[in-house]
């Protein structure tokens, strides 16, 4: 009789792993100066990674350290992890760019509510000090302590397509890279304005400094004989190729108007998604007195666009102007097929998130419970528009849309229930790319 049988019933022995493999972790300071860093002054922290003989990073297991420290026991952290990276740049030895992410605090936010779960933004708010599942009045007062000392230790996974922990399953051949000044990779983190981290709650200045910042890393070091039986082939004028995604980031003024239609010019060759948030540039907050004097108005982590917001006293309250209607459109195709029309709850453009891109009970569908109301995190202050250009979600295809081919730009109309002022769409296209590595060490992410 024919038929399948249960997997479960084939098993097999382990496969015996090759010799002279060697887990090293290494420290690596910063290369621009000692003392700490600021959004005053030492504004710009670089790291070089340097090439390691017969090694590779382990990316997954590789992370950021540092001590975050605020001016006063009166200052206060915005609600993001903690995070003062505005822009994060990877270079190769000659200066190359491989990854450049600007608006990087917004996309860290993205990747936090868009991305992770209650349980996993709870089962790391110690580390990463992610204050989205934690209580207010507690946080509140937890982040007087921040003044104190050297600060609060905190873990940083770079949302890095090309070396985050949490993005490139990959080993990085860093021995394969070619190596200028004894250093692989170059990477730099420019500091974000203390406007845009912390506020004050009497009235006085408000700033943060980093008293001590450490690349943590994972190499897996092998001996020559291996190494050279793995890679060999590089010299033999083969390419090694090192699938990773970027996104770039697009900022787009929204102003006295209440529909917009956005044009986002964009050239990568394997798009596969688009985020887009509209957020406001504040002024430096002084004035919130106490963790009831909280609102998301004040916030510039707010995602604008749901018909909810938080307001003083721990409570949900209305926006008046919150988006009615929204479309993609590329090269004559609309995503969805139709405009989705919401003159009342988000629940559709919710959905349309978690659908498109396949999530898994994202924390913006957690529910925020005020004093008497109660309405969804995305509702209120995580509003994300998002979509896809891949075709299927096979990985190892390249099943993207290649804008670099095409004069038409990306366009997203937007259509609120009133004039929108002083808000900024920020919208980021996710693309899929590979790091092509040549026997004489040179790398880059066109095709030999």
């Amino acid at each position: 009789m024919a038929g399948g049988i249960p997997k479960s019933l084939l098993s097999a022995d382990l496969i015996p792993s090759i010799g002279g493999l060697k887990r090293i972790r290494n420290s690596l300071l910063p290369v621009s100066g000692g003392g700490a860093y600021t959004p005053e002054a030492s504004n710009k922290i670089v790291f070089q990674l340097p090439s390691f003989e017969n090694s590779v990073l382990v990316p997954e297991n590789s992370y950021l350290r540092f001590n975050f420290k605020t001016n006063a026991n009166t200052t206060r952290c915005f609600r993001n992890s903690v995070n003062f990276i505005k822009r994060v740049v990877i270079r190769n030895s000659r200066g190359q760019i491989i990854e450049d992410i600007d608006s990087y605090m917004t996309w860290n936010k993205i990747n936090d509510v868009l991305k992770k779960t209650r349980c996993d933004l709870r089962g790391e708010s110690q580390t990463t000090r992610a204050p989205y599942t934690q209580d207010m009045a507690k946080r509140f007062a937890d982040e007087a302590n921040y003044a104190t000392g050297d600060g609060v230790p905190v873990i940083h996974h770079l949302n890095s397509g090309f070396i985050g922990s949490k993005h490139q399953k990959f080993y990085i051949p860093i021995s394969s890279l070619m190596s200028s000044s004894g250093f692989a990779l170059h990477i730099e983190l420019h500091l974000a304005d203390a406007k845009d981290v912390v506020y004050s709650t009497n009235g006085s200045s408000a700033t943060y400094s980093i008293p001590e910042i450490v690349y943590e890393t994972e190499m897996l070091e092998m001996s020559p004989d291996t190494y050279r039986d793995i890679y060999g082939e590089l010299m033999k004028g083969k390419q090694l190729a090192i699938p990773f995604k970027s996104v770039r980031a697009h900022v787009l003024q929204m102003n006295g108007q209440q529909a917009f239609n956005h044009k986002i010019v964009e050239s990568a060759h394997d798009a596969i998604n688009a985020y887009a948030v509209v957020r406001e540039n504040k002024a430096a907050l002084t004035n919130v007195a106490d963790v009831n004097a909280v609102v998301s108005d004040d916030d510039p982590n707010t995602f604008y666009g749901g018909g909810k917001k938080w307001i003083a006293n721990q409570e949900v309250g209305t926006d008046s102007v919150h988006l009615t209607k929204y479309v993609w459109k590329t090269n004559h195709s609309y995503m969805p097929n139709v405009p989705v029309e919401m003159p009342g709850q988000k629940t559709l453009a919710l959905q349309n998130n978690i659908s498109m891109l396949g999530l898994k009970n994202p924390f913006v569908g957690e529910t925020l419970e005020g004093a008497s109301y109660l309405c969804s995190e995305f509702e209120a202050r995580d509003f994300i528009v998002a979509t896809t250009f891949k075709k299927t979600n096979d990985p190892g295809l390249h099943n993207g849309s290649n804008f670099s081919a095409s004069s038409s730009p990306i366009q997203l109309d937007l259509e609120f229930s009133g004039t929108v002022n002083t808000k900024e769409l920020c919208c980021f296209i996710e693309s899929q790319n590979v790091l092509y590595l040549r026997g004489n060490g040179e790398s880059s992410t066109i095709k030999a």
